[in-house]
């Protein structure tokens, strides 16, 4: 049963990743934004132009920061709220632009909101939600920010076929009544209940200790949890899970940054499909994208973190096989084209099934007194390696080789899943740091009590 509480927390939170995802993807096709960008190409050429153009990851980055920095210092609601209102200056600036100026700093302020949300509020859904509902509740935001951007790139194809008839100011003043209606949700949310559960599972660990019998908990060699533990350095492992989590994003980065959705818009284009054509299919891939990172929601609970990521990175890896060979080796016949476009629908559904689940996995894997840094940290890295792919994939789309990135680094991510990413799911937070604490192995992949989702504490 949900509490009243917890679903005004997780409406909150699921609008205003909804209202990013719909702001960021509807600024980017405004012809505002359009004119941006040429205009500056023609002034300072390629790498300035791609710079002003990511000036929106750039933000991100920032705010990343300010929430790594105000993150122990302020409440996870404070930031939510601060985020927001940053976001609202932001889309308030962009909506009322007369010059290019004003809508870059709109951009800009926006981003900046972004990067406060994208730490702050898995994590303070994730301290205030039971085991039970809470990988359900963290993927409902990931969600709401993939139909966001479904949402938005349907609506903009009003301006890409009549731009004449497109009221693009209307289009992102719609971000506006989204971010509003989650601020006013926002007031009557509480605040993190993290203290209250650490008090809560401070006294079931003393009442643990005086009892005679060892926790349940047993190690590699099936001995009681209490004589592994004398030999065992006592502590969460703090960095080694926060170096995880890096680890895990650096290649996820890698794998996403670059879309394989792009390509597959270029091979289109040069058998002759108009760019309405494309952007139509593209969309179609988005909505296929945000189907499976619905179906995501369910599975991360019934089968676990781990399967659902292992599933997705299989599929992916699969699947970018004939992609691959497809992009290099180009042919002149449309069964090609058809071959790709299928696997690239295929391709969507599985990257929806990772959308949500690697950050959802990120911000339970860091210890509970680092979580909020650590989760800022994979946000930094995850942006900037963005940002700096933006530049790899425009300077060397030309390259035949380059789609072979995609396929190596998701089967470098499978493999990291199956062998460090342990689970999970069915685990309180403490629990989880309670696993740590008792000796977890760095290679998990053997060892039942770091891969099963039916945990006993």
């Amino acid at each position: 049963m949900v509490s009243n509480k917890a679903k005004l927390l997780a409406t909150a939170c699921t609008l205003t990743q909804l209202s990013f995802g719909y702001g960021d993807a509807i600024t980017s096709v405004a012809p505002a934004q359009i004119q941006f960008l040429i205009s500056t190409l023609n002034e300072t050429g390629t790498a300035m132009a791609l710079v002003k153009a990511n000036m929106a990851v750039l933000a991100t980055i920032a705010g990343a920061v300010v929430a790594l920095i105000l993150g122990k210092l302020l409440n996870r609601k404070y930031c939510v709220v601060g985020g927001s209102v940053f976001g609202c200056l932001g889309w308030i600036l962009m909506a009322s632009s007369q010059t290019l100026g004003q809508f870059a700093g709109g951009r800009i302020l926006a981003g900046l909101g972004f990067g406060v949300i994208t730490v702050s509020a898995p994590v303070w859904q994730a301290e205030s939600t039971n085991t039970r509902l809470r990988g359900r509740l963290v993927l409902l935001q990931f969600a709401g920010r993939a139909f966001g951007n479904c949402l938005a790139g349907w609506v903009a194809l009003s301006y890409l076929a009549r731009p004449e008839f497109a009221l693009w100011r209307l289009l992102i003043a719609v971000t506006l009544i989204l971010i509003s209606c989650a601020l006013g949700i926002l007031i009557f949310v509480p605040k993190s209940l993290r203290n209250h559960d650490d008090q809560a599972m401070g006294s079931l660990e003393q009442q643990q200790r005086s009892n005679s019998t060892p926790p349940p908990y047993q190690c590699r060699a099936e001995q009681p949890a209490h004589v592994y533990e004398a030999r065992t350095p006592v502590g969460s492992k703090k960095l080694r899970r926060t170096v995880l989590s890096v680890i895990l994003v650096v290649v996820y980065a890698i794998s996403t940054s670059s879309s394989i959705t792009s390509w597959l818009s270029l091979f289109l284009q040069s058998y002759g499909y108009s760019a309405l054509i494309v952007y139509m299919l593209a969309m179609c891939e988005s909505t296929c994208l945000t189907a499976c990172c619905v179906l995501s929601i369910v599975l991360v609970e019934r089968i676990g973190r781990r399967k659902t990521l292992g599933i997705s990175f299989l599929g992916l890896s699969v699947c970018l096989v004939p992609v691959t060979i497809i992009l290099t080796i180009p042919s002149s016949n449309i069964p090609g084209a058809t071959v790709a476009l299928l696997f690239g629908f295929l391709v969507a559904g599985f990257y929806g099934l990772n959308y949500g689940t690697v950050w959802l996995w990120v911000v339970e894997i860091n210890a509970s007194s680092f979580r909020l840094p650590g989760v800022a940290v994979a946000t930094i890295v995850y942006y900037s390696i963005t940002f700096s792919m933006s530049f790899a994939s425009v300077l060397l789309r030309s390259h035949t080789a380059w789609p072979v990135v995609f396929l190596v680094s998701n089967i470098l991510l499978g493999t990291i899943t199956y062998f460090l990413v342990p689970e999970t799911s069915g685990r309180s937070l403490q629990a989880i740091d309670r696993q740590f604490k008792q000796g977890l192995p760095l290679v998990i992949n053997n060892y039942k009590t770091a891969t099963s989702i039916r945990w006993v504490e």
